[in-house]
């Protein structure tokens, strides 16, 4: 999936299947580049504030906007995304360049298809 939108929110739930608290975030989507275009927000699944961070954690931050690159987080889950990789978030600032070639680029892989 891929989105433009905001980080708006985060909380922290302990969910059945596992026995640690984990810190999810709100994403407000904006646009749907790719993905179901009925989404109004998503779950991110954020790294842990306690601890230290891994060189491929994104330090995330309420009110962060830009183009998120996401994928599920488990094959067995529904609902829970993440941003595992730097390269996988643009920040606003950065989108206007690159909005329009990630739209052709997807538009051929279905011409493709």
């Amino acid at each position: 999936m891929i989105v433009i939108g905001e980080l708006i929110g985060q909380t922290r739930v302990q969910l059945a299947t596992e026995g640690k608290k984990t810190r999810l975030g709100v994403l407000s989507v904006d646009d749907v580049v790719k993905g179901d275009s009925l989404q109004t927000v998503v779950l991110l699944v954020l790294p842990s504030s306690r601890g230290p961070m891994v060189s491929s954690d994104i330090p995330l931050q309420i009110g962060q906007k830009g183009l998120w690159f996401l994928h599920p987080r488990s094959e067995d889950e529904v609902g829970l995304y993440v941003v595992d990789h730097p390269q996988r978030f643009l920040p606003s600032d950065q989108i206007a360049d690159r909005i329009g070639e990630i739209r052709r680029v997807l538009e051929n892989q279905k011409k493709g298809q």
